[in-house]
């Protein structure tokens, strides 16, 4: 049997480091969101000599109205998950989407571990989880955001960890999330080459 996501040899329907993947990413999805409605309104000039404006300008950024709508996706799932393991619906019906969004990433960040070993949709859920991350980093920027770093490379019970690798802003050891191996900044060039070796493999 092999991980639906990355096919890489599992025993569930997400490999370790794809279930790893999937928690980190909902663990950041609130934060994402909130930024998302920081970036709403159009930039504005620097304050010097402007040419008329003939037309009125769109109130708010449309790629940005778009990214946060797609978080929608995120209570739809939490809804499915509950009714496939035949629970109440724990996601508030607020009329906010982002309290929503909070509600159904935590719903779905605690069930990672059920959802990686025993829910046929895993894959499809780790999917769409990656895109709107990727796609809300891509408006963000990724300044305050965890840097990613790759793959980790540490072996654990005889295999490739395999994880992404994500530095908080601001902090100087890189930790990761599932196997706890480190890797401060003097181990950086020698992670660089093992992740190639692994990738090379």
């Amino acid at each position: 049997m092999s991980c639906e996501l990355c096919e890489r040899p599992a025993d569930a329907y997400l490999c370790p480091a794809c279930a790893a993947d999937l928690a980190d990413r909902l663990d950041l999805l609130p934060a994402l969101y909130e930024q998302l409605g920081d970036m709403l309104a159009p930039a504005r000039g620097d304050g010097g000599r402007t040419a008329t404006v003939v037309t009125a300008p769109i109130p708010v950024r449309l790629d940005v109205v778009d990214h946060r709508t797609a978080f929608a996706v995120l209570p739809s799932w939490a809804r499915a998950l509950a009714d496939d393991r035949e629970q109440a619906a724990q996601v508030l019906r607020a009329d906010d989407l982002g309290a929503r969004v909070t509600a159904a990433c935590a719903v779905l960040r605690g069930a990672v571990p059920w959802i990686a070993a025993t829910w046929p949709a895993a894959a499809d859920l780790a999917r769409e989880v990656r895109d709107l991350y990727d796609g809300a980093r891509t408006v963000v920027g990724a300044d305050d955001l965890p840097a990613r770093m790759g793959r980790c490379p540490a072996v654990v019970d005889g295999a490739v960890c395999g994880a992404e690798l994500l530095l908080p802003h601001g902090q100087q050891v890189l930790r990761c999330q599932w196997c706890s191996a480190t890797y401060p900044p003097g181990v950086w060039a020698a992670l660089r080459m093992a992740q190639t070796k692994v990738s090379a493999a």
